[in-house]
């Protein structure tokens, strides 16, 4: 078993996990927990400085227009255009 801490909520073991609470894993399990980024070693979290700050979304402009010409504008940034 190897101690972790958790990065998000989630249910390991049919535990309802925190974010920050440490606890114990098979191990066979820690490598996954890692990778998907659920958990960490307590040294690396020691370690790693405290995530940026979100910005203040009420600071921003909203985006012009309807919903529909957002959509329309991010697809075609995506896909690429038909020559005929």
């Amino acid at each position: 078993m190897v101690e972790l801490i958790a990065k998000k909520s989630f249910t390991y073991a049919r535990r309802a996990l925190r974010v920050g609470e440490r606890f114990a894993a098979h191990d066979g399990d820690v490598r996954i927990l890692l990778a998907i980024g659920h958990a960490v070693r307590p040294e690396t979290a020691a370690a790693a400085p405290p995530p940026p700050a979100d910005p203040d979304p009420s600071d921003e402009d909203p985006p012009a227009g309807t919903a529909k010409d957002r959509i329309r504008r991010v697809v075609s940034k995506r896909l690429p255009t038909r020559s005929r």
